[in-house]
């Protein structure tokens, strides 16, 4: 049974300071996000420059932009996580065109995946945390060595545990998503382009499943409730599996109603 969306987003906003931002900033706040739109312009470029390599590019690029696709799409699932929380422009109607933009590019629902990633939020770390059942069914690939899984990822060995996380996300309607998908990629590639269709599938059952793991290991811990505190990383980390300051996990569970760019300014207000 799906969970009720109104009465999920109550239950997170009874959360400690979760409408403190909201209240103190609606009237004075830029309509749009502008950090998000320069991070977006700058993940979508790259995403753009990696499928025109996909397709044009010689063989000995390809590597590059695989690599690089992946940390793109990991990074545009980001961006799709600040508009589940409404928080890329305060016209709902463009927040949701831009938040469908971004989530149908990894084949999710937006809405669907609010009411999911909304039950994390009022459950996080918990038997209801709807994250933690998948965990728990893949222990393993949470607990071996960094590298070791990092390999195991890029391999494509992880794909049955990211069926399992799209089929949840997407509960009820993963055949309409799957269908809609399937037509996109079909249109691209009678297009002529196969190659396109092609990178990106596997980038996103593998690069993306490597930085999107590293990502998962700085937030939470396997059966284990919280949210760990992570500090200012190196510019490596943030350029790969840690980009639009998702690195600042913490704070988002603490105030899920700020925008990541002003998680700074909410701090000094709480003090």
């Amino acid at each position: 049974m799906q969970p009720d969306i109104r009465a999920v987003e109550q239950r997170t906003a009874r959360m400690p300071e979760a409408s403190l931002y909201p209240a103190r900033t609606r009237g004075a706040a830029a309509a749009s996000n502008r950090r998000w739109m320069l991070d977006a312009c700058l993940w979508w470029s790259v995403t753009g420059a990696c499928l025109a390599a996909a397709q044009l590019a010689p063989l000995w690029l390809l590597p590059l932009a695989w690599c690089a696709l992946g940390i793109a799409q990991h990074a545009i699932g980001t961006l799709a996580h600040e508009g589940l929380h409404r928080h890329i422009h305060t016209n709902r109607r463009i927040n949701e065109a831009l938040t469908c933009c971004c989530a149908w590019l990894l084949g999710l629902s937006a809405s669907r995946w609010r009411r999911w990633h909304f039950e994390h939020h009022a459950h996080v770390g918990t038997a209801r945390d709807p994250e933690q059942p998948l965990k728990l069914a893949h222990p393993a690939n949470w607990c071996r060595r960094p590298a070791t899984q990092a390999l195991r990822d890029a391999l494509g060995l992880s794909f049955m545990e990211m069926a399992e996380l799209w089929l949840a996300v997407n509960r009820g309607i993963a055949g309409r998503a799957g269908a809609i998908q399937g037509t996109v990629f079909g249109l691209i590639v009678l297009a002529g382009g196969w190659r396109v269709v092609a990178m990106w599938i596997i980038a996103l059952l593998t690069s993306q499943v490597v930085v999107f793991r590293l990502r998962a290991k700085t937030e939470h811990d396997i059966g284990q409730p919280g949210t760990k505190v992570t500090h200012r990383p190196g510019l490596l980390a943030r350029a790969t599996f840690l980009p639009c300051l998702t690195w600042r996990h913490y704070e988002h569970h603490r105030w899920p109603g700020v925008r990541y760019s002003e998680f700074g300014a909410q701090r000094e207000f709480s003090r």
